[in-house]
């Protein structure tokens, strides 16, 4: 119950500052959809690559996104967490390579 249903949009804050309506979609809720999500695209793309121009021309190339280049950031996994801010309900932050394992390890298995 972190998250509202599936399909029922929030307010996220992403790390450049900028807030986006999101929602949770696909089955299950195993993805997060922002609108529009070039907003959210083009926040990774400039994350991993700099630029939206090295961006573009990666993508004209075909270049696909490997864990490699997550790991050159130093970064492989994102952080969501619910804000008491009144400028977005969640707040989405990149975490730290290894830091899902870490939080896959501690979260206690339940029967």
């Amino acid at each position: 119950h972190f998250f509202p249903p599936k399909d029922k949009k929030f307010s996220l804050l992403l790390p450049n500052g900028k807030v986006v309506s999101a929602k949770l979609c696909q089955e299950n809720g195993k993805a997060l959809m922002a609108d529009p999500n070039t907003d959210l695209c083009e926040w990774l793309f400039r994350m991993i690559d700099g630029t939206l121009e090295i961006a573009s021309a990666r993508l004209a190339k075909s270049d696909p996104y490997t864990y490699a280049d997550l790991l050159s950031i130093g970064k492989d996994s994102v952080e969501l967490r619910k804000t008491s801010q009144g400028t977005a309900d969640y707040e989405l932050r990149l975490a730290p390579v290894g830091s899902y394992e870490d939080f896959i390890d501690s979260t206690p298995v339940e029967d």
